[in-house]
């Protein structure tokens, strides 16, 4: 018996000591990219509390990687300016040129003279300036001189008139930017827009971007005036300067145009160790302005001008004056060097004279309303929704104008899939390189592979633009947001984190 039971005892241990099989572990799946984004989008206080649309989409297979908010209006900013210049790929193409030229009613006679006026004719032209073509990357740093004169282009029509004999002009000289009706300011800009570079005047006559630099520069006495500077300094300006040199190294500047006259008041306090205050000023008449300054260009090689510098300006439905001989002509770049700086550093101005332009050619009259109509048809063809945009100008200045994410990206995509896909595609600023993106991406490894066109104003910051993911190829993607009450840039690390996500 007890044999028995000291068999049946080793049995049970043995059984108990056998070996137990362990469950597999289960391993998570990583997460998803929707996942990732709901993640990032409540990653702070800033991000939670805005309005964020997002959209991408794969574009070898059409395939949506990320959908939020992607049919919800947003303001865009200048993620409109994908949109000017993809139209004006479309409808005018990348070779497209621009024409400026100076007329007169007759050739100057034996002595050199005309009598009469001499008009220069703008032909919305915006590479009459010292930027270079094909676009290179600048200093930022407004005080620092650019290497070429804002003079060279309208030296160069000068120097053409020299050439055809003309000594003396006996009549004015005539700034006419009657190739569009005038209309220098889309409906929802801001009323301080138009004094600053950014908001300058659109006009078919453009000189120096319509634009110029005013720097003051602190007096040695307290009380007295600061030094006033304009660059270019052109007879055209008549500024009040109001301001006083005070003890410190803070100042208040405060910036007024009197309205109906082309005066510049400047008022306000610089202290006597603060740093020289620069600031990028709009004149409010480019006609005028680039006239003022031809004529100096002239008087400068010798010519004898009786008259002085006046503009030609046109209201929608009057006629425009034609005919005259042509003393002096200049060809801009090609179309595809003007859109590539419009996106490369978001020049507003620029992006205005393509939607112009392109109503100029397709609809016999270069106004807003009629680019905004070539747009809706434009796209039409695209495959964006009737009610996914709402255009109210070109440059994305106007916080009327409203776009889906979803149509951004059928737009990126019509223009991927398009004859002009490489030439758009080289328009837009790389990460970490140049344009508005030269500082954001630095340090990714997938920076370089992120082209896409910054949009800010106050409370609304955008990206869009494509990323070359190895995972998925080509996205064309949008991130549109609005409504937020932080520090923008809180808003852009979100955004960055999204676009290297889809690009990983």
């Amino acid at each position: 018996m007890g044999r028995l039971f000291c068999i049946l005892l080793c049995s049970i241990l043995w059984i108990g000591a056998a070996p137990v099989k362990k469950r597999p572990r289960t391993v998570a799946a990583p997460p998803t990219l929707a996942n990732r984004l709901q993640l990032m989008l409540n990653s702070n206080e800033a991000s939670r509390s805005a309005h964020w649309g997002v959209y991408a989409v794969e574009l070898a297979t059409g395939k949506t990687l990320l959908a939020h908010n992607a049919t919800r209006l947003f303001v865009p900013a200048s993620n409109t300016k994908l949109f000017s210049t993809a139209l004006a790929f479309d409808r005018l193409g990348p070779a497209y040129r621009f024409q400026t030229k100076i007329v007169s009613d007759m050739l100057p006679d034996k002595d050199g003279r005309i009598i009469g006026d001499l008009r220069l004719i703008g032909g919305g032209d915006p590479t009459m300036s010292a930027r270079s073509y094909p676009y290179q990357a600048v200093s930022k740093n407004p005080i620092k001189p650019t290497p070429n004169s804002p003079y060279g282009p309208l030296e160069e029509l000068a120097a053409q008139l020299i050439q055809k004999g003309v000594r003396e002009i006996k009549g004015d000289i005539v700034g006419d930017d009657s190739r569009y009706p005038w209309d220098p300011f889309p409906d929802g800009w801001a009323v301080d827009d138009p004094l600053y570079e950014y908001g300058t005047p659109v006009s078919a006559l453009i000189w120096n971007d319509n634009a110029f630099r005013l720097s003051l520069e602190a007096a040695n006495e307290i009380g007295a005036a600061p030094l006033l500077t304009l660059f270019p300094n052109v007879a055209y300006f008549n500024v009040q300067n109001l301001v006083t040199t005070e003890e410190g190294r803070d100042s208040k500047i405060n910036l007024r145009r009197v309205s109906s006259a082309n005066e510049l008041v400047v008022a306000g306090q610089l202290g006597n160790r603060a740093k020289v205050f620069t600031e990028l000023l709009g004149v409010d008449d480019p006609a005028l302005f680039a006239a003022s300054a031809l004529r100096e260009s002239l008087e400068k090689l010798g010519v004898k001008i009786s008259g002085n510098a006046r503009a030609m300006h046109r209201m929608a439905g009057e006629s425009r004056q034609t005919g005259g001989q042509i003393l002096a002509e200049r060809i801009s770049p090609v179309l595809s060097e003007v859109a590539t700086v419009v996106n490369k550093v978001s020049q507003n101005l620029h992006a205005e004279i393509l939607l112009r332009e392109v109503a100029l050619v397709k609809r016999g009259e270069g106004t807003r309303q009629l680019g905004q109509l070539e747009m809706t048809n434009f796209l039409a063809e695209v495959g964006a929704a009737k009610n996914g945009f709402n255009f109210e100008d070109g440059s994305g200045l106007s916080r009327l104008t409203l776009l889906t994410p979803e149509t951004a990206v059928k737009l990126l995509t019509y223009m991927h899939q398009s004859k002009n896909r490489e030439a758009y595609a080289l328009t837009l600023p790389i990460g970490g390189e140049d344009g508005t993106l030269d500082t954001r991406f630095r340090g990714a490894a997938s920076a370089a592979r992120v082209h896409a066109k910054t949009g800010s104003l106050s409370h609304v910051s955008a990206l869009s633009g494509y990323a070359d993911s190895p995972k998925h190829g080509r996205i064309a993607f949008s991130i549109l947001v609005n409504n937020f009450n932080s520090p923008t840039a809180e808003i852009r690390t979100v955004i960055d984190k999204i676009v290297l996500a889809l690009a990983e």
